[in-house]
This record gives structure tokens, sequence and C-alpha cells, in this order.
């Protein structure tokens, strides 16, 4: 056995482990400070301190909350969503830390059916508009008009942009799974289908695979931002600023 393999092995799988756990301590306290404020803009104390296990719970369940409210057409939103001068996104009225603004839209490929992907294995050859979950899983945004997804106003991650020079990311991405107590008569209203269902051997209590963006600051009139976090060694797009290039080699660790 080559020790060095092993050792680089485990190294990388602790830096993604690291980065996975990092994203979800930020969601857990801003989803913390959506619940202590009651989506205002005002003070709450700092949470206590969780296992990552109970962190991720928590961020679960406050996102789902959210959905349902942000899916649910009879509720009255705080804000809406318009599509800018620029082709990016942008937020009209005002979102605290910790609200799910938005979904990324599109055809779900579950891991185990990705090889059925246009141009597999060069899947984002001629298609900007792919996004991977933490759990391997893609979306794919591409020609969604050809693809049978409803039209939600809140449908739009596959447009939101990387952030220019000198401007940081506004919002961050949670792997996000609609379980079974999810309404049955909202699920319509959710922009995902999968490209195939999960097979009875890997059968769940997971209606969906879906990405959602999470507010990462007080958001009032602005376009929002992710950080795409490319590989840092592949051809980047022009004009593209790595937020954080250690980061961004960590989430390609995945």
């Amino acid at each position: 056995m080559n020790l060095l393999r092993v050792f680089s092995s485990r190294a990388v799988i602790q830096q993604a482990k690291f980065q996975k756990e990092l994203d979800i301590w930020r969601l857990y306290h801003l989803l913390y400070y959506f619940e202590q404020s009651h989506g205002q803009d005002v003070k709450v104390p700092r949470p206590e301190h969780k296992p990552y296990r109970k962190q991720y719970q928590l961020v679960h369940e406050g996102v789902n909350k959210q959905v349902i409210s942000l899916v649910d057409t009879a509720q009255t939103k705080p804000f809406s969503l318009s599509l800018d001068d620029t082709c990016g996104v942008r937020l009209c009225g005002k979102a605290a830390p910790g609200t799910v603004v938005c979904f990324y839209p599109g055809v779900v490929f579950l891991p185990y059916y990705l090889n059925q992907m246009p141009s597999f294995p060069n899947i984002s050859k001629d298609n900007p508009y792919l996004m991977s979950r933490t759990d391997g899983s893609v979306i794919d945004a591409k020609d969604l008009e050809t693809k049978n997804l409803n039209n939600s106003p809140f449908g739009v991650g596959h447009l939101v942009c990387h952030p220019p020079n000198g401007l940081q990311p506004n919002v961050l991405p949670f792997s996000y799974r609609i379980g079974a107590n999810f309404p049955s008569s909202l699920l319509a209203h959710v922009p995902n289908r999968y490209f195939r269902k999960p097979f009875f051997l890997r059968l769940t209590h997971t209606k969906m695979h879906c990405i959602v963006f999470v507010a990462m600051r007080v958001l009032k009139d602005e376009e929002l931002f992710l950080n795409f976090r490319l590989h840092p060694d592949s051809q980047l797009p022009d004009g593209y600023c790595a937020i954080d290039k250690d980061e961004d080699r960590r989430r390609w660790k995945y």
C-alpha cells in the first residue's frame, strides 16, 4: 500500500469535510438570526455552539419552513425578484439575513444518473447552467422553457451572477431536500423535477433534491451575487475574480 497516497487521500477528505462544516456553520448562524429576529433587521444574541449534525438539522428545519412560505402563492412576500439589466437577478424590497430568497431551478440528475447527462463526462461543455449539490447530484437549468417546469417567480437562481471585482457575494447556497412532511399541494410550485426518480432500492422520504440561496446579510433593493467557486486550476471566464481560492479548492474536494 502506498502510504503517501493514503495520507494524501485522507487530507483531501478532511479538506472537503472542513468546507462542508464551514458552510453549515455559516448557514446555522444565518438561520438562527432569521428565527430569533423574526425576519427583521434587529440585533440578536449569538447562538450557542452545537455539533455539526445538530447544526445541519436546525438549518434544514429553518429552510423547510421558509420554503413552504416562499412557494405558497397565497402568502404575501416582503420582497420580489426581477431580472436585472445586467442579466442578473435583483431583489426588490428587503430581506433579513438568513432569508431563503430563491431556488436554483432545473432538472435534477441524481449521482447514479450523471452518466446519462448530455456530453458526459464533459457535462459542462456548452452548458454554463449546471450546479452541483453537496451529495453529488447536479441540477441542469439550461433551456428551462423546454423542460416542463413551472414558471416560479423564485426559480431564478441560475441567473444570479458571480460578484464583479470589488464586491462580495450576498447569498449562500444550501443543498435542501424536500421531505415527506412537505405539503403535496405546494410541490407543484417547486421549480425542479427529476431526470429520473430514485429507483426502488434507493427510495427515501425525500420528494425532491433542491438548491436554495440564503441571504448572507440584510438585502435591500439590490442585485444578488453568488460565489460560483469555480475550480481555480480550470480555464476561468474573462473577468472572473475568485473570492477565496483556498475555499474554492476545498469545494472541489467534495
